[in-house]
């Protein structure tokens, strides 16, 4: 996998560098987490996570217990 590394959640992976990211960082974490917050408990649940990306919703969503389904399409890979 071509591209920058950057921390998401535990460990460094690796994303490419086309890949979309918010202009301002730090934005797109805090409403991230918001929506995820509002979602209530989801512990033992399976949350589908559409348009998935990298993962970072999904991880928060890992981290509140749920099991999660994430789906993306790349038409590039």
């Amino acid at each position: 996998m071509d591209g920058a590394a950057r921390v998401v959640a535990g460990p460094a992976t690796g994303f490419p560098a086309t890949a979309f990211e918010h202009v301002k960082r730090g934005n797109g974490h805090h409403h991230r987490r918001w929506a995820v917050e509002q979602l209530g408990d989801v512990r033992s649940q399976t949350v589908w996570d559409l348009y998935g990306g990298i993962g970072d919703t999904a991880a928060l969503l890992v981290e509140r217990g749920a099991s999660v389904v994430s789906v993306d399409v790349d038409e590039k890979r």
